[in-house]
């Protein structure tokens, strides 16, 4: 496997795996000797990373690319879905609401801007409802924290408990839907 060494105005020797490729970043002036002592340090676990990414990505392809013709009909479907939940967990928060958007992203699952709209992934759709609904949840306690605060998470586990579970189902089977998407 390749390693791309690329050399910026950092301070400090950092790697990191994108798509299964290894990626090594160092300072203009670093040594040869440094760069390959950081290599010897953390390449066992950088190849582990490059293979499990490599894994996950043939997974994904073995359930199927989510093509843009998919995303528009999962579009179509998550502006029926989404108004009534919003509605309902905006109601248990008194709060209000703006605008509400679906796109397709590729990192994200839902957005909430200080001006009250809120932006959902189509691809919520390929997730069970209580998963969704918990993205609608977190993304309405931003109407009243605009942060990740204790406070912030308190109000989310008060109106949704298990809050928790399902993002868990968003990190692991929510990470493979992302990577479905067609580059």
């Amino acid at each position: 496997m390749d390693i791309e060494i690329i050399r910026t105005r950092r301070k400090t020797i950092g790697g990191y795996v994108k798509d299964g490729k290894i990626t090594v970043r160092a300072p203009l002036r670093a040594r040869k000797q440094d760069i390959e002592l950081f290599l010897k340090k953390y390449e066992a676990r950088l190849y582990e990373i490059a293979q499990l990414q490599l894994k996950e990505q043939e997974k994904a392809r073995q359930e199927g690319i989510i093509t843009r013709k998919d995303a528009d009909e999962l579009k179509i479907k998550a502006k029926e879905f989404f108004p009534d939940r919003v509605k309902y967990y905006a109601d248990i928060l008194g709060v209000s609401y703006k605008k509400i958007t679906i796109r397709l992203m590729n990192s994200r699952w839902g957005s909430c801007t200080s001006e009250g709209n809120l932006c959902f992934n189509c691809l919520l759709m390929l997730t069970p409802k209580r998963v969704c609904e918990s993205v609608i949840a977190h993304e309405l306690c931003h109407r009243i924290y605009m942060n990740h605060s204790k406070d912030f998470y308190a109000l989310l586990l008060r109106i949704f408990p298990d809050y928790y579970q399902q993002d868990k189902w968003l990190k692991t089977e929510g990470k493979l839907l992302l990577k479905r998407i067609e580059k």
